[in-house]
């Protein structure tokens, strides 16, 4: 296999990120994915692969990347709820598609001539575009704490089992944590998914399994720390309540 992927920065602001497995997987499938058109001989027919899609198993991924077959499983789950890839499989192998592969990968300028044009036009317009970086420089900085922050907290309520399967890029599971995040913090936020799990099961409890529904429900919440309190069986959280 020759020449070489595109790896989009935004990879970072993947929930899984911090994962090395799921790093090392998904760079594994760019890799995998056919750059272009391809057929192959399947039962005396001929069948068509489009570029971005590939022919494998568990088996074979487990084998060349050193990653357990139910590891495996779990991670191409996780990728196709993200929407990140598509499955499909049979008894003898599975085919995969890397979502979005034009966008991301189908550039024919030789990569030369990108770099040397990129540095022409930096060069002519160093002095006039150098605020303008800055700035938005800043602005990506504050994007990407804002990004890691919103992960933790969906992290949270998968590692609590609150919600195992919560998604990662719902958009507005994301806005709601954003709105968290601003009028009560981080610290603060984390600290009510443990009292979540904590009064989990309890007859009257709020039941919240998102961050969407902890935006909605933060008031019942702070109700029912107080009536828990007030029956010496409460607890608090964060600095002082939820």
């Amino acid at each position: 296999m020759q020449g070489w992927i595109k790896l989009h920065r935004k990879i970072k602001d993947k929930g899984w990120y911090q994962k090395s497995d799921y790093v090392h997987l998904w760079i594994h499938l760019l890799l995998e994915a056919n750059h272009k058109g391809k057929e192959f001989m399947w039962n005396g027919e001929i069948k068509a692969l489009k570029a971005g899609q590939f022919i494998t198993g568990r088996k074979s991924i487990s084998k060349e990347t050193n990653i357990s077959e139910s590891k495996i499983q779990r991670v191409l789950k996780c990728f196709e709820n993200e929407q990140q890839i598509e499955q499909q499989t049979t008894n003898k192998f599975r085919l995969i598609t890397i979502k979005n592969w034009h966008e991301y990968q189908n550039n024919e300028q030789p990569f030369e001539q990108q770099v040397n044009n990129k540095r022409t036009t930096s060069e002519q317009q160093v002095n006039t575009n150098k605020n303008e970086k800055n700035d938005k420089n800043e602005k990506n900085i504050l994007a990407a704490s804002n990004a890691a922050e919103i992960n933790k907290i969906f992290e949270k309520f998968q590692t609590t089992e609150i919600n195992p399967t919560i998604s990662y890029g719902n958009k507005t599971q994301r806005k709601a944590t954003e709105y968290l995040l601003k009028k009560f913090g981080l610290k603060r936020i984390l600290s009510t998914v443990d009292f979540l799990l904590e009064i989990r099961g309890d007859p009257f409890a709020p039941v919240v399994t998102t961050p969407h529904q902890l935006k909605e429900k933060m008031g019942a919440l702070l109700a029912y720390n107080e009536k828990r309190n007030s029956s010496n069986r409460g607890k608090t959280i964060g600095e002082s309540t939820v």
